[in-house]
């Protein structure tokens, strides 16, 4: 077993499958990895971290002017995880994530969107790829999804919606009817009910609907972050939790994380990374 230290270093199967696509710099591999056992600051090693990755933790070592191995931080360890040219690898870590269950000890590492998407693009636009609603998860994880939806259930959210909705229904078709008493006149028409101002009534709803959707997106994101941390609190699984929302990501070809404004308007559910945050903040107070 190597170590640095009182640190483990776990060499991953990722890095040795990149480390096969280079056979010309084997020797310079082994003798850079033993150096970095032997003193991870040596000089020629210029063991940095990186700070333009999406998510913390990343290191890299140089094996040469151009290659450069790729290491993950972890508090009891270091995880060689990647080997490629100076660009590659760094592009290669930019996006990625990496996290530890903290029941099996396994390791994962999320790809990002763009890589998920080659992985599963189909051979022609006529294909199409099915997965079974469970096929492809733990027991851990479905048990997360199932105390998610409970969580739904626990906060009456669906009661709530349907009493919402029909009180933002009845508020608007008295607005509505308020607005055309007034303006009927000057728009020609021959009273509230003239069927001419159909377009004109179509094109207030959709106005008031779209001003409306911040606020109407703001409570579900609400709504489903306490199903979240319901989940969390309920399964007390947080691995499973963050290893599920990295999967759903990958499969589902979303964007793990988004700017404010494109959140605010468009987004029903948290991003991905506010529900990694979110999990990581619930085991740190755990474990306080």
């Amino acid at each position: 077993m190597r170590t640095v230290g009182n640190r483990e270093v776990v060499i991953t199967r990722r890095y040795n499958k990149a480390r096969e696509r280079l056979p010309q710099y084997h020797r310079d591999f082994d003798e850079k990895l033993e150096l970095f056992c032997q003193n991870p600051h040596h000089p020629s090693l210029t063991f940095h971290e990186l700070d333009h990755t999406k998510h913390k933790g990343w290191w890299a070592y140089y094996v040469n002017k151009d290659i450069r191995v790729i290491v993950s931080d972890q508090d009891d360890s270091w995880v060689v995880c990647y080997v490629d040219h100076h660009d590659a690898a760094y592009q290669w870590a930019e996006r990625r994530r990496f996290t530890i269950n903290l029941t099996t000890g396994s390791y994962s590492i999320a790809p990002p969107v763009d890589e998920a998407m080659e992985a599963t693009a189909a051979p022609d636009e006529a294909s199409a790829v099915f997965h079974a609603p469970l096929s492809g998860y733990t027991p851990d994880q479905i048990e997360v999804v199932l105390a998610h939806e409970m969580g739904h259930w626990y906060y009456q959210h669906v009661f709530w919606s349907v009493l919402g909705l029909g009180l933002v229904g009845w508020i608007g078709l008295f607005g509505l009817g308020w607005l055309l008493n007034r303006s009927w006149r000057p728009l020609g028409l021959h009273g509230p009910a003239d069927v001419a101002g159909l377009p004109y009534v179509l094109a207030v709803v959709a106005l008031a609907s779209m001003l409306s959707l911040p606020f109407q997106n703001g409570i579900s994101r609400y709504a489903e972050r306490q199903a979240d941390w319901f989940a969390l609190t309920t399964s007390q699984k947080p691995a499973a939790f963050i290893e599920l929302f990295e999967q759903f990501a990958v499969q589902n070809l979303s964007m793990v994380d988004t700017s404010g404004w494109e959140k605010v308007i468009f987004y029903t559910h948290p991003p991905i990374t506010e529900r990694l945050e979110m999990a990581e903040k619930w085991q740190k107070s755990v474990k306080n």
